[in-house]
């Protein structure tokens, strides 16, 4: 009966963070949409949770657009992870 309870509660930890994760990960989207709304409305940038995509049809203008959200995000006290930046 006690390993029953154990588990019982081991998976109620386990769903417990998987919802203050989804949780989390819902609010940084809603910040990040609001930070960088103006260029969602325009095609120039897509974001899903974490991954902000710049997408242009031609080369030109896509390093003002780069500028623009890094400009954004740091204004925000947010940053990106060198490593994640192709």
């Amino acid at each position: 009966m006690k390993e029953s309870i154990y588990n019982i509660c081991e998976l109620l930890q386990a769903n417990s963070n998987v919802l203050w994760n989804a949780k989390l990960l819902a609010t940084f989207q809603v910040i990040i949409n609001k930070i960088l709304r103006s260029l969602i409305n325009e095609g120039k940038v897509a974001v899903f949770v974490n991954n902000i995509l710049v997408g242009m049809k031609i080369e030109k203008g896509h390093d003002k657009i780069v500028e623009e959200v890094l400009r954004r995000l740091k204004e925000n006290n947010l940053y990106i992870k060198p490593k994640k930046y192709v």
